[in-house]
């Protein structure tokens, strides 16, 4: 769990760099940052009641580390390329975009199951997010593209 939490928050940088580079579109990166950090807190919270009442939970499709660990150093260097400079305003939404649509964003319903409504609610939330991200992006890279 920790480890998806950091991938939040690694997504967030990305996202609050966005918001540096292309201010025109600050509110819109910033308000996706503050879901991304909203969401690592929302698994650090699925983390302990996990923690208080194991026996309420079984173990689903388990993530595996080698790919959660690519995922992060994928970000990390996503990081470093906005850092650099090295993304047009279109590429980054395709990036972005892609991003929200991968499997570890995606299949976070599935990696434990339970019925403790509690752990649903905040799982539900950043499937909520994830899709409503993705179709932001979607709407957005299709205006930009238009524009070019």
């Amino acid at each position: 769990m920790d480890i998806m939490a950091q991938y939040e928050l690694l997504l967030s940088d990305i996202y609050e760099r966005c918001a540096a580079a292309w201010p025109d579109d600050k509110d819109f990166w910033l308000d996706i940052a503050h879901q991304e950090i909203q969401h690592a807190e929302n698994i650090r919270m699925i983390k302990e009641i996990v923690k208080k009442a194991p026996s309420h939970f079984d173990l689903g499709r388990p993530l595996n580390p080698i790919a959660i660990a690519t995922a992060i150093k994928g970000l990390q260097d996503i990081i470093q390329r906005l850092t650099a400079g090295d993304y047009s305003y279109e590429k980054i939404f395709f990036i972005a975009r892609d991003i929200e649509n991968s499997i570890l964003e995606a299949h976070y319903l599935d990696i434990v199951k339970t019925g403790n409504v509690e752990y649903q609610t905040l799982i539900k939330k950043i499937i909520h997010d994830t899709r409503n991200h993705s179709r932001q992006l979607q709407q957005k890279l299709t205006s930009v593209k238009a524009r070019t």
